[in-house]
């Protein structure tokens, strides 16, 4: 979990994620000249975990105001899990395992996040995006945290998509 950063209009990415544009830099330097005992391998999990979460943190400035805090869980392959795991990015990741549910549309994949927490989240209130299905969209949520006394409302911004 971490905070979201809202990009203001005179700074660049490089000023908010130095460490990601390095590691860029480097794995793109040893993928045109390799070095000898520079593995590409090895330097592209501390890019991939850099780059997760920069881009799962960014949001356009105009949105600020909602001082928001993101969850990102991303579905590992195998091999990319153990690829992690052996460089030792995967250490401070708990390992979520994608379950299935059924729905109207056949199995729909998810990940349990908080199943063994043991206590409630620091949830005030939810607010449901606009859809084109927002009424059923509202229900389902509420049935969902119906026994946690959780505020719930509908978005008043109109749904403008096509789908």
């Amino acid at each position: 979990m971490g905070e979201v950063t809202y990009l203001e209009k005179d700074l660049s990415l490089k000023e908010y994620f130095p460490d990601l544009f390095d590691s860029l830099r480097t794995c793109a330097r040893n993928f045109i000249e390799p070095k000898d005992g520079d593995l590409l391998e090895d330097l592209m999990p501390k890019a991939y975990e850099q780059a997760s979460v920069a881009c799962a943190r960014l949001k356009h400035y105009g949105f600020h105001e909602e001082q928001e805090c993101r969850i990102v869980v991303e579905a590992l392959t195998e091999p990319l899990r153990e690829l992690l795991s052996a460089s030792g990015t995967e250490t401070q990741r708990s390992v979520k395992h994608v379950h299935h549910r059924r729905g109207r549309f056949g199995l729909i994949p998810y990940v349990a996040l908080f199943d063994d927490l043991g206590k409630d989240l620091p949830i005030n209130r939810i607010i449901v995006g606009p859809s084109r299905d927002q009424a059923a969209h509202y229900d389902a949520v509420r049935r969902l945290v119906k026994s946690r006394g959780i505020d719930m409302q509908k978005s008043e911004t109109p749904y403008v998509g096509s789908a």
